[in-house]
């Protein structure tokens, strides 16, 4: 019985020494080095986030003949790393022909091995594995994206949720101009009692242009983090706008602002009616009249639009495709409409052009 525990312990003092040798081993000792190229030579590697819960990706470089000692090599090698596709974006790409040891969790002095898997290539290129060393990784600050000084939760009495956004400049102009909100709840809609659980993310195709797959990762490359899903109680019920009293000058520049995102000639919104299925049924939907001129001719059109008004502010919550119109519906309401604000007469943006260079002023995003 000595005998075993004696060669037992033998045995995990040998494993145990052996462990640490590896762990020991320098990064790429051993690698070898009698190539005349080296496919690391040929990427970018970048490492982002938290030390601690840092990200790692790969994109190629890019090559020229001009970067090689001939024509013929740089062929060879252009298609070696074609085949090869180094490549790796967080959450999006998935690599086949290579092996990253981590991407994730990443510190400082963490250990990444690439390894190409092996396969015939055309070139004398070393696609041995290559140990990165990760370094560069900071502390990340933590943002609140529900703090009651950047939205404000409300309802609708037509069971919609929705949320404002303030101008609060502690959060990048990007961030705010493209942060969605979703809220959901299965309690009665009653400010100060409902509990809502609310959701933040950015817009997927915003995302896809900042090769992020989701909000966590575009914090991270701006050394930010925050919990992207929390519950809060609800802060407001919303009243249909009353445009007798509303501010006619701040709901004309939302609209220009909404309706410019899907017709660029837009020249000039000419009223806002209600319509009395609407105002019974829709209250918070209004059809705006607004006609473009490209080459000197003007369309008119009608859109369906929702708008609501929180804490003085107007929130454009969603936009009908909208069809042509009749001119005479620029000064004339349709059958069974009231036009509630006047912009033929009554414009704080009057017409000077055909055209309305656009402002982008800083706006509310709407809820999901």
């Amino acid at each position: 019985m000595r005998k075993l525990i004696i060669t037992l312990m033998l045995l995990m003092t040998a494993v145990t020494a052996a462990g640490c040798q590896q762990r020991g081993r320098e990064p790429n000792e051993g690698r070898g080095s009698d190539y005349t190229y080296d496919f690391i030579d040929y990427l970018d590697i970048t490492v982002y986030g938290q030390n601690g819960l840092g990200y790692l990706e790969i994109r190629p470089k890019n090559i020229t003949v001009s970067n090689f000692s001939s024509e013929t090599d740089y062929i060879k090698v252009k298609h070696d790393l074609e085949d090869y596709n180094f490549y790796y974006i967080q959450g999006m790409r998935t690599p086949s022909s290579f092996t990253i040891s981590q991407t994730t969790k990443l510190s400082n002095g963490d250990v990444v091995t690439i390894t190409p898997k092996k396969k015939e290539i055309r070139s004398d290129m070393n696609i041995e594995a290559y140990d990165y060393v990760v370094e560069g990784l900071g502390d990340a600050s933590v943002i609140d994206l529900f703090s009651s000084d950047l939205i404000t939760i409300y309802a609708l009495k037509d069971g919609t949720y929705g949320v404002y956004m303030n101008n609060n400049p502690q959060y990048s102009q990007e961030l705010r101009d493209h942060l969605i909100y979703t809220v959901d709840t299965k309690d009665d809609p009653i400010p100060g009692q409902a509990v809502v659980h609310v959701k933040a993310d950015l817009d997927e195709d915003f995302l896809k242009q900042q090769d992020c797959a989701n909000i966590t990762i575009y914090l991270a490359k701006h050394d930010q983090r925050a919990s992207t899903e929390t519950e809060k109680v609800l802060n407001q019920l919303i009243e249909p706008i009353d445009m007798s009293t509303a501010n006619s000058g701040a709901i004309e520049a939302e609209l220009y602002r909404e309706l410019y995102k899907n017709d660029e000639y837009l020249a000039k919104i000419c009223n806002i009616q209600q319509l009395e299925r609407q105002r019974s049924s829709e209250p918070y939907t209004y059809t705006v009249v607004y006609y473009d001129s490209k080459d000197g001719v003007r369309t008119y059109y009608r859109k369906d639009v929702k708008i609501v008004a929180v804490d003085g502010n107007y929130q454009i919550l969603s936009v009908t495709n909208g069809t042509k119109t009749e001119e005479a519906y620029a000064t004339a309401p349709y059958d069974g409409a009231t036009i509630l604000i006047d912009y033929m007469f009554e414009s704080s943006q009057p017409e000077q052009q055909e055209t309305v260079e656009q402002e982008t002023p800083e706006t509310p995003q709407e809820d999901a």
